[in-house]
């Protein structure tokens, strides 16, 4: 049902959209960078202090990759980069409510959580945008779903990825950082891991997301 879901998601944002995705003022400045960092050296615009930009630059840099890769426009890359966002967001639904219960359940209980995401409005408004909040939402509900199997199982690897998840929030919309806020304060309470390992594995997600946001990329 999930995996249905999911197919349907991509299927009906990207042939309801003829005219192609929807565009607003954030959008252009959106567009316009990806295709400014799709340019031979545009790389190096994400060190440069000559290129203000009002967002964090994981969502044009993906745009141009895309651009790289496929020789597809940004204006066209994300129309399909949304569909694949969504199926994404369809299949993390799921898995997020198979985490938080932590135990087998009713496939038609399992189908609940993708089907209301599928059939929500005002997801769909914003997926058929050119913006990067559906980037950013997917990568917080898999930072969610990492970090509850952290907080259940003590698993460090599962950390380290709500870590990355954190950081790629960041790199995408400035309120990310509340993501960090949240694995700082959750750590203290995981299951499995005696007092000293919280201690180390709270020293590692600070130091990991604090040296991305020295790094200062978003702040070009």
């Amino acid at each position: 049902m999930v995996a249905i879901a999911g197919a349907a998601g991509a299927l009906c944002l990207a042939e309801t959209a003829p005219h192609g995705i929807g565009i607003s003022p954030d959008s252009v400045d959106y567009i316009l960078r990806a295709r400014q960092l799709a340019e031979p050296g545009g790389l190096g615009l994400l060190l440069s202090p000559a290129l203000p930009a009002s967002q964090p630059p994981l969502y044009p840099l993906l745009l141009a990759a895309i651009e790289r890769v496929a020789g597809a426009d940004p204006l066209v890359a994300a129309r399909y980069l949304n569909a694949a966002l969504l199926t994404a967001l369809v299949y993390a639904s799921g898995a997020g409510l198979l985490a938080g219960a932590g135990r087998p359940l009713h496939p038609l209980v399992l189908g609940a959580a993708p089907l209301a995401v599928l059939f929500a409005r005002s997801l769909h408004d914003v997926f058929g945008m050119a913006w990067s909040e559906p980037l950013f939402l997917l990568a917080s509900v898999l930072f969610l779903i990492a970090l509850s199997r952290y907080l259940q199982r003590g698993a460090r690897l599962a950390l380290l990825g709500a870590g990355l998840l954190a950081v790629a929030a960041m790199y995408t919309r400035y309120s990310g950082v509340t993501l960090v806020a949240a694995g700082a304060i959750s750590i203290p309470f995981a299951a499995r891991r005696a007092p000293r390992e919280k201690l180390r594995d709270l020293v590692a997600f600070g130091g990991l997301t604090s040296l991305a946001q020295a790094a200062k990329i978003c702040d070009v």
